[in-house]
């Protein structure tokens, strides 16, 4: 899932960030 909502979001730095930014 990491992946798809790095793709979506634009390009974070991690994986775990990826999900907090996200649910924000």
């Amino acid at each position: 899932m990491a992946g798809r909502e790095k793709g979506a979001g634009g390009g974070w730095r991690g994986g775990e960030v990826d999900r907090a930014e996200v649910a924000r």
